[in-house]
């Protein structure tokens, strides 16, 4: 029936959120290793008013990276959540298309 009608994607909302969830975990994971580095990055530079201002951008990045994600919990957006939510939506969506995909393969068919 999907080839029929051309879904040949009827999964694509179940494979989008698990991409969001592997990407967002992906996300987190370089913005610590970001962090890190550029906290290595401040510790190896030697003179100059360079450590200081470094270090205030990463101050900077850091808590407005904490500041977004207080945004999404205070929206009360959890990521995995959201996840689940999507494919809880596409389980539905797929019974709902077969329920109609059965009613419709018992019409007759129309010959144009």
């Amino acid at each position: 029936m999907t080839d029929f009608v051309g879904l040949d994607r009827a999964d694509a909302l179940q494979v989008g959120g698990s991409e969001l969830n592997e990407e967002s975990a992906q996300l987190q994971q370089q913005a610590k290793q970001l962090f890190d580095a550029m906290e290595m990055d401040v510790r190896n530079a030697m003179d100059g008013s360079a450590p200081s201002a470094f270090m205030e951008a990463h101050s900077n990045l850091s808590i407005k990276f904490s500041d977004m994600m207080h945004w999404l919990s205070n929206m009360g957006i959890n990521l995995s959540e959201v996840n689940a939510e999507i494919l809880q939506a596409d389980d539905d969506n797929m019974m709902d298309y077969q329920a109609a995909g059965d009613q419709v393969d018992s019409l007759p068919r129309i010959n144009i």
